[in-house]
């Protein structure tokens, strides 16, 4: 009798033991797994706030790809329940690799004529989002993740100070200073037009008039419609809305 009490009391010893410790392997693995989730969460889940400028990858900004992206990786975009919309490559040795005009809701704001680069301009972030407008036309929107290694985020600025501009001379003139006066002076045809700065929606242009150089200031966009033809768009003035 003594002796079964000894092995029933052994019993209850191994029990508790087994179950502390499968509730301290649980513990750790259950608190992974929030994290993750947390990490994840869908667009649909987070606030965004407006943002300004272009997303690109490796190739668009001109530079190697980082440290750990292969040329063929391929670009990922989400639709807002974090659900896959358009997985693709602009290399054609990619499993991923796609013709871009193969798919008529995907408008980007800039791609050549071999598909590569791609630059699309970006709405709004959130904490782990990109919201990017994927079609021109009908301004709809994805969403990129901001830690895509894949992924850039950059500027107007070095597309713009790349090359020359092209501007609207009657709509858009060239003014003394952002908002002021017209410029009254003569311009050649054909006369190359320098990018010097920007200031907010304001650009300030070099050019030869008639009499030597000057300077003067146009709008390069106005809010998020663009008014100037560059490198991004084949310097062409875009059509006002």
């Amino acid at each position: 009798m003594k002796d079964l009490k000894l092995v029933q009391i052994a019993k209850k010893i191994l029990q508790t033991v087994l179950i502390a410790g499968f509730i301290s392997f649980i513990t750790p693995i259950a608190a992974q797994t929030r994290g993750t989730a947390g990490k994840n969460s869908a667009p649909a889940d987070e606030k965004f706030k407006p943002g300004d400028g272009l997303i690109t990858d490796w190739y668009g900004v001109g530079h190697p790809p980082s440290k750990g992206v292969k040329e063929t990786d391929p670009i990922r975009i989400f639709d807002k329940d974090g659900q896959p919309w358009l997985t693709f490559s602009h290399n054609r040795e990619s499993p991923y690799f796609f013709d871009v005009d193969a798919n008529p809701a995907f408008k980007a704001f800039w791609t050549d004529r071999f598909g590569r680069p791609i630059a699309l301009r970006l709405k709004a972030t959130s904490k782990s989002w990109y919201e990017v407008i994927v079609n021109e036309e009908t301004q709809e929107t994805k969403f990129i993740k901001i830690k895509d290694p894949v992924i850039y985020r950059t500027d107007f600025d070095p597309f713009i100070f790349h090359d020359r501009i092209v501007f609207d001379h009657k709509n858009n003139p060239l003014r003394k200073e952002p908002d002021g006066r017209e410029l009254e002076l003569e311009v050649p045809v054909g006369s190359f037009f320098q990018p010097i700065r920007i200031d907010g929606d304001w650009l300030c242009l070099s050019f030869a008039p008639i009499n030597g150089y000057r300077q003067g200031w146009i709008r390069w966009r106005n809010d998020r419609e663009i008014l100037i033809g560059f490198s991004l768009n084949d310097f062409k003035i875009p059509n006002r809305k």
